[in-house]
């Protein structure tokens, strides 16, 4: 019964867990969100991961 438990409880932490990662930002637009500190303020720097919807991993084109 304790094993069943635990299992269970990994998997439900697990799939309903979310996260986004964000570096140089405070608000990350995706799941991993660079923006570039640059020295030349004239140029515009960074990237962004794209964004995937579950239905996309599911069913790939």
């Amino acid at each position: 019964m304790k094993k069943t438990f635990i299992a269970l409880s990994t998997f439900l932490i697990n799939t309903l867990s979310f996260g986004q990662v964000g570096i140089n930002t405070q608000t990350p637009m995706a799941t991993l969100d660079i923006v570039a500190s640059p020295s030349d303020l004239t140029k515009i720097d960074g990237i962004i991961a794209p964004r995937i919807m579950d239905m996309q991993i599911k069913i790939p084109v």
